[in-house]
């Protein structure tokens, strides 16, 4: 029982099988390059997602000691607030570098933690309480920030 084709058929058979043999392997390449496209962008969403944690955790660092020299009254309360609002600078820096990227999601589940933390340093500061204590939060929220 063999089926006997035209040459039309014949034609339309050898054209259409490598045809769509190259358009299947158009959509293997771009798939594959659009897979390591992404990974490199989420690569690059870390990189600078790290690099302004780093710069907030320098910061963070700053604040800790002027708040000890401030409950030392070896600086003043201005000196201690600047440093503060370049903490508070940093803080929105990396919020706002975090908003529309799939990293973002991960940052503000800590957010909140890291929030009470510094809020809880600052209030022991400006109370001059137990610098000991002060210390124990700055590095609560600083660990917040670098183990997540």
């Amino acid at each position: 029982m063999t089926m006997k084709l035209n040459l039309k058929s014949k034609i339309y058979i050898l054209v259409t099988l490598p045809c769509l043999g190259i358009i299947s392997l158009i959509i293997i390449f771009f798939q594959k390059n659009y897979t390591e496209y992404a990974a490199a962008n989420t690569a690059v969403e870390c990189i600078g997602y790290s690099t302004t944690v780093s710069k907030l955790i320098h910061q963070l660092q700053k604040e800790r000691g002027f708040s000890i020299l401030f409950m030392g009254d070896k600086i003043s309360l201005a000196d201690l607030q600047n440093q503060q609002k370049a903490v508070d600078n940093k803080k929105e820096e990396l919020k706002f570098s975090t908003l529309h990227k799939s990293i973002g999601t991960k940052f503000h589940n800590f957010t909140d933690i890291f929030e009470d933390d510094l809020r809880n340093a600052r209030k022991i500061t400006e109370d001059k309480q137990n610098p000991s204590a002060a210390i124990e939060n700055f590095d609560k929220a600083i660990f917040q920030l670098i183990l997540n």
